[in-house]
């Protein structure tokens, strides 16, 4: 049958490294970010420049906009940046040298940025902006639990998307990385200099976006127990002992529909 096509590692290609896309609400900042990314090594060649128009209306927001991107995107890598982001010192071979370290560290890798947290506190970026000039904080690459949304690096591969419940401008970078840990994968903070010249307000907007991802994932990793048609899965630490496993599984006989004759 002549249109049989096997799909391997070995025939998956991509036309471009390099997927730029950017929500515009201001198209002076843009295309002084776009002349900064030609004039350190990306071109059409190497690189596709994609982006949403916000100018008259929001059509498209951080978390649906990255959603269209991953769609329309034809590259390799995904770099969803602001509009205000200006390269200064690094550039396309300096981008492609750090992502190919993160693959030999970690082929688990799914999303990567400049600026980022561990944990509460400990902070990790390689930025210059309002707060910071050259900072460098941190060894890289460092594995993180948040990123700052002015530059996200997404592995096309590793097939990871903002979630579709949430909207806004805000928290889309944690969002990603959420959704990188629960897919197994992993998010860094990479060696890559760029100057973000925005000013980062919060406005009630980004409470807004914060409250409604916090209840989100407080559903989402709550501690339950899902059945399956084979069996009982019990979500949450705690399950792990096996007297409380056997426990409750004798509960939910007891009181529940789930019958003896089920496997455990």
């Amino acid at each position: 049958m002549s249109n049989l096509r096997e799909i391997s590692p070995d025939h998956i290609e991509s036309d471009r490294t390099f997927s730029i896309c950017t929500l515009i609400t201001d198209f002076v900042q843009y295309r002084c970010a776009i002349e900064s990314f030609e004039a350190r090594g990306f071109n059409t060649k190497n690189s596709e420049f994609l982006y949403i128009d916000n100018t008259h209306k929001n059509f498209f927001d951080g978390y649906s906009g990255i959603a269209e991107f991953l769609k329309r995107s034809s590259a390799k890598y995904i770099i969803v940046c602001h509009q205000d982001v200006e390269l200064i010192d690094d550039g396309f071979n300096v981008l492609v040298e750090k992502l190919a370290e993160l693959d030999r560290i970690d082929p688990l890798w799914a999303i990567a940025g400049n600026a980022g947290l561990c944990g509460p506190g400990d902070w990790v970026m390689r930025i210059t902006d309002r707060f910071f000039e050259n900072a460098r904080i941190g060894e890289f690459p460092c594995k993180v639990d948040s990123l700052d949304e002015n530059t996200l690096i997404l592995k096309k591969s590793a097939l990871v998307a903002p979630s579709a419940d949430l909207s806004g401008f805000h928290f889309y970078g944690l969002d990603l990385c959420l959704q990188s840990k629960i897919k197994g994968c992993n998010a860094y903070v990479i060696d890559f200099h760029l100057h973000h010249h925005g000013s980062g307000t919060k406005s009630p907007s980004y409470y807004e976006c914060r409250d409604a991802l916090e209840r989100k994932y407080a559903k989402l990793l709550r501690f339950g127990i899902i059945q399956t048609t084979c069996d009982l899965v019990f979500l949450g630490p705690a399950f792990h002992i096996r007297f409380l496993r056997w426990f409750a599984i004798r509960l939910l006989r007891v009181f529940s529909k789930y019958g003896p004759s089920q496997t455990i």
